[in-house]
């Protein structure tokens, strides 16, 4: 995936959570694009920076994309 594709999956699942859910929505995007982020040349700062979104949830992201190892999303 490209980096527009990235940040704008991102910044789709931020504006489509509900308000308190905004966390989860950042958690769920590590988890469902990890490979694509594993796999890209890309930092999560980067798509972070894409989805015009705050560099704080890198953290977030970054613990998401661990989780992706123990989790299955059903779909």
């Amino acid at each position: 995936m490209t980096l527009l594709e990235l940040g704008s999956k991102l910044r789709e699942n931020y504006d489509k959570a509900q308000k308190g859910n905004k966390a989860l929505a950042i958690y769920l995007f590590g988890i469902q694009y990890a490979k694509e982020i594993r796999g890209s040349e890309y930092s999560i700062l980067d798509i972070l920076k894409q989805a015009n979104l705050p560099k704080g949830y890198n953290s977030i992201i970054n613990a998401s994309i661990k989780l992706s190892d123990y989790v299955t999303l059903n779909k």
